[in-house]
């Protein structure tokens, strides 16, 4: 595995750690959100007993525990992921609006705020986007 690197510009995948509404800053641990050939090669590595590859077809490394932060721009919307029974939505709430979305994490005692991974598009910066990343 490698140490994944933060690009002032593009896409990440993260598990967010922290949010300030106020300060509108975000604090994340940088993964690796691996599918197809690539995911089977490192979860066999990880887990040689187990040659079958991960479930579902995909693999989170998260080699690095290193935490950053980035400033939030103005008016940035979040994605998130919706599910009921046979069925799968995606609706669009606002950054002051993710702490009482994250009020809702089935998993409290998780170092992350949401069991379930983000996108954050970051442009000069600073965060300009961020979806949520539905994992069966």
């Amino acid at each position: 595995h490698f140490e994944v690197l933060l690009d002032p510009e593009g896409r990440h995948r993260v598990y967010l750690t922290d949010i300030d509404t106020a300060a509108r800053t975000v604090e994340f641990d940088l993964i690796q959100f691996l599918t197809g050939d690539e995911a089977t090669a490192a979860y066999i590595e990880d887990h040689p007993d187990d040659p079958g590859g991960p479930p579902n077809d995909y693999y989170i490394v998260n080699d690095n525990p290193r935490l950053r932060t980035l400033p939030v721009g103005p008016g940035v919307d979040v994605t998130v992921v919706w599910l009921e029974p046979g069925s799968l939505g995606q609706e669009t709430i606002s950054f002051e609006e993710l702490p009482g979305y994250f009020a809702q994490d089935l998993t409290p005692g998780d170092p992350y705020l949401w069991y379930d991974p983000f996108w954050l598009t970051v442009d000069d910066g600073r965060v300009v986007a961020m979806e949520e990343q539905y994992i069966p």
